[in-house]
């Protein structure tokens, strides 16, 4: 009988292993305590599945580089669920379940691609861009460096342009207007996904 076993755990294995799905990218850089939902202690390195779900620890931050260019910073005390990537259709869908990252685009964008962040506040559009989220107070804020995106939830919708910001409290609230954040303010952003070294 446990001949038999071990002969179908070895047929099974490589589906077991090709069910995590296909490598998307690979982790570039790491500060502190970066985990995989199974967890694995990532390294620099490390190989990044489709489907895979990031998670920090007080101390921690991660920089993923995905195949195709697009750079994902995960902030300390994050989780970040990588929920839908299909890199030859160009489709994105990052579920960020709490904590702060910088999503960069990469060059590869097509004009059908779908690319967008999931917040349990509001969901982000991205056009070609370089945007941070996160908390600050008591609210999930949004900020664009570059590029353009819509922050959308069932209460409105608001386009960000260069240097501007929004925050949302519920998915049921429309996101604030658009607004210039001052230079303090970018700089605390920052600083949630910004490596010590």
């Amino acid at each position: 009988m446990k001949t038999i076993f071990t002969f179908m755990f070895t047929l099974l294995l490589p589906c077991i292993v090709w069910a995590k799905g296909d490598v998307i990218g690979y982790v570039t850089k790491v500060e502190g305590g970066a985990y995989t939902v199974d967890g694995t202690q990532l390294r620099k390195g490390a190989e990044i599945f489709q489907e895979d779900l990031i998670t920090t620890s007080s101390n921690g931050k991660v920089l993923v580089r995905l195949l195709e260019g697009t750079e994902l910073t995960v902030g300390s005390n994050s989780t970040i669920s990588l929920e839908d990537f299909k890199l030859e259709e160009d489709k994105q869908i990052l579920n960020v379940l709490k904590g702060a990252y910088l999503y960069v685009t990469g060059k590869g964008k097509k004009q059908t691609s779908q690319r967008e962040i999931k917040t349990e506040f509001a969901t982000v559009g991205i056009r070609g861009t370089t945007v941070w989220g996160g908390m600050l107070e008591t609210t999930c804020e949004i900020f664009v460096v570059e590029g353009e995106v819509s922050v959308k939830s069932d209460g409105g919708e608001v386009i960000l342009k260069p240097g501007e910001g929004t925050a949302t409290a519920s998915m049921s609230m429309a996101p604030t207007p658009a607004k210039k954040w001052p230079e303090k303010k970018v700089k605390r952003a920052v600083a949630t996904v910004t490596f010590a070294e």
